[in-house]
């Protein structure tokens, strides 16, 4: 370390030279320290006496408010009122010399910025913020050494914008990259391929601000430098690692992971192949709403409607298929006779398979098909909600009609009572609206247990069917 060699005059004279030496010696260490200020006003000046034949014309602050700056300019005051001329300023001594001599009533202040010691605390402070900020530098450095090393590549990258046109009195550009970091990102910016420093522009978050807008329309381009670390799991950016670059701890794993995607992939395509394979066979149940076979009412429409249709339908007898003909029925046609008709005068043997009752050659309950009987409220189980109701008509059928709905899949949603149960299992077409009409399955059992089929969305799911009560 560099040392001024002073000599010690002892005894000799000395000269100005000697001053203006320490004066300029003192200034290199206030600079080189950074020194702290305090501004004050009417600090007062007491008479330095020299002799009593030289009074009252040099006046000094006190200790500890001397060292003056230049800037601000010092204000003298003399009996609170400010003097500007027939004085000089001492900065250095923080003292005024005045040509010709005040009176010794007279009382001086200044208004004066001046320079302060710095205690062992801030030179403590300071001295630990250099060590952390060496140390910053040694991680910082030896993190790069260790990217370098591990996959024989540095791993700074640049990523470049560039903006064409933009236009005259912009002050503001984004930064495009999602992954910029302002306080480890280097930025760089050329307007028109001329560089520019951190003087012109700051950086708000992703944004940077220009000092001054565009004056022509300009060409912008930025530049990101980014170092991209190694992560714990080993994974950089692609674009800055080489082929066979990264060492095999690193991928050690991966293999496996790998595998099981794969897996899961193959299991997600056997679902969806199970899926259309259970649509394909919905679609067979339903069959083809324009069968040329259906009569004009129903062709054509939805499902729905045409559940509808035939619920509003299925209590009128247009006419019935025999073997001697076709035979019209109206209500005008069969007189009632205690509810009992025997007296039609048609074989009626093969209407057993349109799910009517007789007795031998006697049509039982025909003239009831329409009769009011009175619905019953189903309770639901399991955790099912909504509304389903039955009745049975007078020639033994049952009609059940309704909708449910869960959040997951549970058990059966209610139970029919003995007297209303299917001799055999019945399984309908029901329905559910999410964003579309969804088909799947309703289920009755033997048992009077009704489920809705498995694997099916168990959002509202609507349903009518009826069967012969056993």
């Amino acid at each position: 370390m560099a040392k001024t060699n002073w000599q010690d005059p002892k005894t000799g004279e000395i000269i100005s030279p000697h001053i203006s030496g320490l004066q300029e010696a003192v200034g290199k260490i206030e600079e080189s320290i950074g020194m702290n200020t305090i501004s004050e006003t009417d600090i007062p000046l007491s008479e330095v006496f020299i002799s009593n034949d030289d009074r009252c014309r040099i006046y000094q602050a006190p200790e500890g408010k001397r060292n003056w700056l230049l800037s601000p300019t010092p204000s003298i005051k003399k009996n609170g009122v400010i003097i500007t001329d027939d004085f000089e300023i001492d900065y250095g001594g923080g003292a005024i010399i005045f040509t010709t001599p005040i009176l010794e009533s007279d009382i001086l202040t200044a208004d004066a910025t001046y320079t302060v010691k710095i205690d062992g605390n801030q030179l403590s402070e300071l001295g630990n913020k250099i060590n952390q900020a060496e140390q910053k530098a040694k991680d910082y450095t030896d993190e790069q050494i260790t990217l370098v090393t591990e996959t024989g590549i540095p791993k700074l990258n640049v990523y470049e914008y560039k903006f064409h046109n933009v236009d005259i009195g912009t002050t503001e550009i984004t930064i495009p990259l999602e992954s910029f970091d302002k306080a480890t990102d280097i930025v760089k910016l050329y307007i028109n391929a001329i560089p520019r420093d951190s003087d012109f522009y700051t950086i708000d978050e992703k944004k940077i601000k220009l000092n001054k807008a565009l004056e022509v329309e300009s060409k912008v381009t930025i530049e990101v430098w980014k170092n991209i670390p190694v992560g714990e799991d080993g994974s950089v950016s692609g674009s800055v690692i080489s082929i066979d670059s990264i060492p095999q701890n690193r991928v050690q794993g991966l293999t496996g992971k790998l595998s099981d995607i794969q897996d899961d992939v193959s299991n997600v395509q056997q679902n969806v192949t199970d899926i259309n394979s259970k649509v394909d066979s919905v679609q067979n149940q339903i069959g083809d709403i324009n069968d040329p076979t259906l009569p004009e009412e129903l062709k054509g429409k939805a499902l729905t409607e045409q559940t509808k249709y035939v619920l509003a339908n299925a209590g009128k007898v247009k006419s019935v298929n025999s073997k001697t003909g076709e035979v019209q029925l109206t209500g005008d046609d069969i007189p009632i006779a205690n509810g009992v008709q025997s007296s039609i005068s048609t074989n009626i043997s093969d209407l057993y398979n349109s799910r009517i009752r007789k007795s031998g050659d006697t049509l039982t309950g025909i003239l009831n098909l329409q009769a009011n009987t009175s619905w019953i409220n189903a309770t639901l189980i399991n955790g099912w909600t909504g509304t389903i109701k039955y009745r049975k008509d007078a020639c033994g059928v049952v009609h059940v009609t309704g909708n449910c709905s869960h959040n997951t899949p549970a058990g059966a949603v209610f139970q029919l009572p003995v007297g209303y149960r299917p001799q055999y299992d019945v399984m309908e077409t029901a329905f559910t609206l999410i964003s579309e009409y969804i088909l799947c399955t309703a289920e009755l059992y033997p048992t009077g247990d009704l489920y809705i089929g498995r694997g099916q969305p168990h959002k509202t799911i609507y349903f009518n069917f009826s069967f012969i009560a056993t």
